[in-house]
């Protein structure tokens, strides 16, 4: 008995003895952030606690594309200057270096731009599609259905050329702006302004003479071309319609038959007409309201040649004028 009671004693004393020293022994603390070090070479051995900041995370830029400026956009709702919608209308001017063009071109209520542009100097036919923003223009000039050039212009307020009135805004009887070329990228300028209208679209250009085709009249012009340049003369008189009238400079004559206009063939085609005739283009057609009537192919230099409905000449108009370019510089 006396034994276990000092068994007992020796052990009360021992869990004394363990709680005193787990009472005095300090917390233990969470070890510190590791942090590299980072040793010089070449001088005194000295270690240096420097923090090696994180860098951001970045995304991939994503690739941005350039719009192709060649490539004919569809044209978007916008409001326009323009408010004439069945009316083609005929801009004369003329480009940077290169002289006179002229362009025929209707506008459709969904702010397309439709038709020609005629540059002389370069003979050069283009057909048109454009689109219209308020002022702002853009038109993709193409041939062979390939997108040569381009022009970014606009219809501005006022003239620069001084034409029109200072005071007065204007809608959309002028065109500036640069011609671009694709094949050298040169940029040119360009100015034109409206010379005359009349009824008609793009899709049907002839109809105030009533024509349901317009493959009729354009073919005609282009063979009436083709005959006499290549001095077909009576492929050239099997085209017209007898009697018909023929205006020689000032002077006006009515042939009734083949044989007496045959007989006059040099004096109606002379003087330089023939030569300015073969340079027509055929598409520059359009058609005459009022009394004079008929379609008319414009000639360079001035003259015209006048078609039916049926594709058939009922006029022929050999007379010269001044080459119209309007004036070069911008009034100051």
């Amino acid at each position: 008995m006396m034994l276990l009671k000092k068994a007992l004693k020796i052990s009360l004393a021992g869990l004394a003895v363990a709680l005193f020293l787990l009472a005095c022994t300090p917390p233990l603390s969470p070890p510190a952030e590791s942090t590299p070090l980072i040793i010089k070479i070449g001088s005194s051995t000295k270690v240096t606690n420097t923090k090696i900041p994180l860098q951001p995370r970045t995304e991939t830029p994503s690739p941005t594309t350039t719009p192709d400026i060649w490539k004919i956009q569809k044209c978007r709702k916008f409001s326009s200057v323009v408010n004439e919608h069945t009316t083609i209308w005929t801009y004369t001017g003329d480009i940077e270096k290169h002289g006179q063009v002229d362009m025929l071109l209707s506008f459709s209520k969904n702010n397309e731009i439709r038709g020609f542009l005629f540059d002389f100097e370069r003979m050069r036919e283009y057909k048109v599609t454009g689109c219209v923003e308020d002022r702002a223009i853009k038109m993709w000039l193409q041939q062979e259905e390939v997108v040569d050039a381009i022009i970014q212009g606009e219809f501005p307020a006022t003239d620069p050329r001084g034409y029109y009135s200072p005071d007065k805004k204007l809608s959309f009887p002028i065109i500036t702006g640069t011609l671009i070329d694709k094949s050298n990228a040169e940029t040119l300028a360009i100015y034109l302004r409206t010379g005359m209208a009349n009824g008609g679209t793009m899709e049907q250009r002839f109809k105030l003479e009533g024509v349901q085709d317009d493959e009729i009249i354009l073919n005609a012009s282009q063979e009436f071309i083709t005959a006499v340049d290549n001095n077909e003369r009576n492929r050239v008189v099997a085209m017209i319609e007898f009697p018909i009238e023929c205006e020689i400079g000032a002077k006006r004559q009515k042939f009734d038959t083949p044989d007496a206009f045959l007989a006059s063939y040099d004096v109606i085609f002379g003087n330089g007409f023939k030569e300015r005739l073969v340079r027509a283009f055929p598409n520059y057609l359009t058609a005459y309201s009022g009394d004079i009537g008929g379609i008319g192919l414009y000639v360079y230099g001035g003259g015209s040649i006048r078609f039916n409905g049926q594709g058939k000449i009922v006029g022929i108009y050999n007379w010269q004028k001044p080459i119209y370019t309007p004036t070069p510089s911008p009034n100051p």
